[in-house]
């Protein structure tokens, strides 16, 4: 049986996991924060049913896959971990910053529950954005959103857009004078990307999901990821009839 290690308890994780395990692989999830899940756990209930996680969870503890939380792995000892392939699937963890603007990155700032009254100024204009200006409204905080473009070219959702609306949200568009705003906080919200080592070469060692394609859409996390198992349970099964 083939010892499988998935850094990264997020969609991609899981759907990998999930696939290879009902393939044969004993697989093991390393998830660094205390949950799986990974970012759907911060998208507000309005957005998104996060009910799916405890049935995935379910699922994973059926087919004996072993989940260990609050484990962070040094992506570049992967030399050392003692499995037969090794997966990373940690997504787009390096949030993007703009040149001499003090922020904070919107994945930091949804774990975290703002001062009430504080003025939070958030810059973007995708869901992650408008799901910080939410967070933030909810805790009493007078919130402006600043995005480079018109309002019809908002990337976020209609929804999104009239939830954040209703909270009492300002935005301010066309605009890109960061450095004149004035805030008790400044989230970043314009993008994510992955943080890999530079080499990583190794027959063994794969990436899969966000952290493979770049900041996409869940389902788009996931068909990377059942793409990569599939091939997986493929190439394995292959050189076990072979032997």
């Amino acid at each position: 049986m083939k010892s499988v290690c998935i850094i990264g308890a997020g969609v991609a994780g899981i759907t990998c996991a999930d696939i290879l395990s009902s393939n044969g692989f004993q697989a093991t999830i390393f998830e660094q924060s205390d949950k799986i899940g990974g970012v759907i756990n911060l998208i507000p209930d309005e957005r998104f049913n996060k009910k799916i996680i405890k049935t995935w969870q379910s699922k994973l503890d059926n087919q004996n896959v072993k989940i260990v939380l609050n484990q962070n792995i040094n992506l570049n000892s992967l030399d050392s971990l003692d499995f037969d392939i090794i997966i990373i699937a940690t997504g787009t963890q390096k949030c993007r910053f703009i040149d001499n603007i003090d922020g904070i990155c919107a994945i930091e700032f949804l774990q975290t529950t703002c001062n009430p009254n504080q003025k939070i100024a958030v810059i973007g204009g995708g869901n992650v954005a408008l799901d910080c200006a939410c967070h933030a409204a909810r805790n009493n905080c007078a919130t402006t959103i600043y995005y480079r473009k018109e309002e019809e070219n908002l990337r976020a959702s209609k929804h999104e857009i009239k939830l954040a609306k209703s909270f009492g949200v300002k935005f301010v568009f066309s605009f890109t004078e960061y450095e004149s705003i004035i805030a008790d906080q400044i989230v970043m919200a314009i993008g994510t990307e992955p943080d890999l080592p530079d080499n990583i070469e190794s027959n063994r060692i794969f990436v899969i999901g966000d952290a493979k394609t770049g900041a996409s859409s869940i389902s788009n996390a996931m068909n990377n990821a059942r793409q990569m198992a599939n091939e997986l349970c493929r190439c394995y099964s292959s050189n076990s009839h072979e032997q």
